[in-house]
């Protein structure tokens, strides 16, 4: 069988501790997909609270911390350029998947009650297509560089929420994602580039690409149609693969 790598990047708020239900749901989302006993899983941490969630996540044995920080400043290329390092030095993996703790920013602020609704229920989505389906992305990577679910076209190739399956073949074309800015201000705030950039750099080889879905509601008015996914009422599109 070809050797599975996971990198999950952590962040959480500063004065908030509502990452301990969110990671510990992730974490066993891994447990019961069994990729938990298929893979080799990885973690980065960057956040100001960085020493107590370290301590959290080694009570399970099978993820290995790789790095530990409270400097935020890289955002998701904390955890990407180790997934991009891993991929150039170790010929013996074939595919990766990147994750990470999607929308904890916003279930640190209670007034943001139907944000949360919303953001929870586009996580949920996001999880299903690449951690509950992750043998059919590894089944779509043997005709295609990158596999997931919501892969959109613009303003660049990425997929939006930035939970994805790539083979280690294409990550190692690809620039270091701390080389380069992959997004500019023709479509982001300046002060979000750095942090786009790292959901834009999966796309940044031109990849050929496979989403199970594609969703295309917005996420403020729609988010319901997220929770339908898991009872196939949700539709297959048909332009999801290139």
């Amino acid at each position: 069988m070809k050797k599975i790598a996971v990198f999950y990047h952590v962040w959480a708020p500063e004065h908030s501790s509502a990452w301990c239900l969110l990671v510990d749901e992730q974490i066993k989302n891994l447990i019961q997909s069994n990729l938990r006993y298929n893979a080799k899983i990885f973690c980065c941490i960057n956040s100001k609270q960085a020493n107590i969630i370290k301590n959290y996540i080694e009570q399970y044995d099978f993820i290995e911390v790789l790095e530990c920080s409270e400097d935020e400043r890289q955002y998701e290329a904390f955890t990407l350029k180790h997934l991009y390092n891993f991929c150039k030095i170790n010929e013996n993996y074939d595919h990766v998947l990147y994750f990470h703790t999607k929308g904890i920013r916003h279930f640190s602020h209670t007034a943001e009650l139907n944000v949360i609704k919303n953001v929870n229920s586009w996580r949920r989505f996001l999880e299903y297509g690449t951690i509950t389906k992750w043998r059919e992305c590894i089944a779509m990577l043997q005709a295609h560089d990158v596999a997931g679910i919501n892969f959109h076209l613009h303003p660049r190739k990425h997929f939006q929420g930035n939970f994805w399956w790539a083979t280690s073949e294409y990550i190692k074309t690809l620039e270091s994602p701390l080389s380069n800015k992959f997004a500019d201000e023709s479509f982001c705030h300046p002060n979000a580039i750095d942090r786009v950039s790292c959901e834009m750099w999966i796309g940044s080889g031109n990849p050929k690409w496979f989403s199970i879905y594609n969703y295309p509601f917005g996420t403020g008015n729609d988010s319901d149609n997220f929770d339908l996914y898991n009872n196939d009422i949700f539709p297959y599109f048909l332009n999801n693969s290139y």
